[in-house]
């Protein structure tokens, strides 16, 4: 595309300051809309592995990364008594891998320290309104600013708005998965060190790990037939508290010290699905176009390589081109990873007391090593 096409980009997350940092190099000078009055500071441990960590080498950002290296050396899995039926030493684990595994919001800072010159922002912002009209595409935004772009490109993540937008619902398939999540960070309460637990109950699964600076987060998953969420504050505390009655003492002590005003991540897991990321002159990059949820672990690896892939497109090819070459680089991917993901599901959260007494025996009795070429092969995707 010409260097001087305009080009929206609609969120300021990991996909959103991606393509901005990719496009700049290539001479354009994009503008990103986020909803958010700032880059946001939350979020759970990623891995950039395989094709994105040496995305990130070339982006010039990887020396960054690895000085946030979360810095987990081992995990253990507990069963509902709490003993421990499967651990795995970092070391052997990821011997041989490229990864480096950071909080969330510690890559999102990044990116942003190095695209903050590299666009023009528009803060506590959103899109209300798009009208393709050939080669463009008007916008309107929630202030009532307008304007006119060559491309735009929905980056803004699982409930994205240029998607509710630019495409029709039949166009859109939600693969509800049964599941909700929620999530927080707090104290070390545990007292772990440099360490990954998870504790697997009948009908849910939580995992606790250290950050780099020594607070812990904890992600909770549990089945549920209603997408319904409550609303954040107390009500969200509470519900998580009457799905995890009985839960073991290490996860009761992480949801009775929590205090309401203090916040809680809660939503259902949904994958989307579609035939098609791009519409005439608008199209969807990561969670916008993708979801897979955090049982993939790979949703921030891929919407880093997907990004880049389509700004790195946008830079050699003319648009239509460059929007068909992006999605023949990613799609098979996703095309490989979603599945496997819905499939893989009933393995953090067995469907019921038989599955999950099978899946206990094989995390206890597999030896170590088989375990170790499962997590290789799947950080070798993106």
């Amino acid at each position: 595309m010409d260097r001087n096409s305009r080009i929206l980009i609609s969120g300021a997350g990991i996909a959103g300051l991606t393509a901005a940092l990719w496009l700049h190099r290539a001479g354009f000078r994009p503008t990103i809309v986020e909803k958010a009055p700032d880059i946001r500071v939350h979020g759970f441990i990623i891995s950039l592995s395989h094709h994105s960590y040496h995305l990130a080498e070339e982006m010039g950002i990887l020396d960054d990364l690895i000085e946030l290296n979360n810095r987990v050396r081992n995990s253990s899995y507990h069963d509902r008594t709490g003993r421990p039926i499967l651990k795995l030493d970092y070391d052997r684990l990821f011997d041989g891998v490229s990864i480096v595994q950071i909080m969330r919001d510690d890559l999102q800072n990044v990116l942003y320290d190095h695209a903050r010159h590299c666009a023009d922002y528009m803060f506590s912002n959103s899109i209300a309104k798009i009208e393709p009209a050939g080669e463009e595409v008007f916008v309107t935004f929630e202030d009532g600013q307008e304007g006119v772009y060559d491309l735009v490109i929905g980056a803004d993540g699982l409930h994205s708005v240029v998607r509710e937008l630019a495409f029709s619902k039949d166009e859109i398939t939600e693969h509800f998965m049964g599941l909700h999540a929620a999530a927080f960070r707090c104290e070390n309460l545990l007292d772990l060190t440099h360490k990954y637990e998870a504790y697997l109950e009948p009908q849910r699964h939580t995992a606790v790990y250290t950050t780099r600076t020594n607070e812990l987060s904890a992600i909770f998953i549990w089945a549920d037939k209603n997408p319904a969420v409550p609303p954040p504050g107390e009500a969200r505390l509470s519900h998580l508290s009457d799905v995890y009655r009985g839960a073991i003492p290490q996860v009761r002590k992480l949801i009775d010290t929590r205090h309401p005003d203090h916040g809680i991540f809660m939503d259902a897991l949904i994958q989307i699905e579609m035939k098609k990321w791009s519409k005439g002159r608008v199209v969807l990059v990561g969670d916008a176009a993708h979801s897979l949820t955090l049982l993939s672990g790979q949703g921030a690896s891929i919407a880093f390589a997907g990004a880049s892939a389509l700004a790195k497109a946008i830079a050699d090819m003319p648009a239509d081109e460059a929007l068909a070459h992006y999605e023949n680089t990613i799609r098979p991917i996703i095309s490989e990873v979603q599945p496997t993901v819905r499939k893989n599901a009933r393995w953090y959260v067995p469907g019921g007391l038989g599955f999950h007494l099978l899946r206990d025996c094989t995390m206890r009795f597999l030896p170590n090593e088989i375990w170790i070429r499962y997590f290789k092969s799947k950080y070798s995707k993106a």
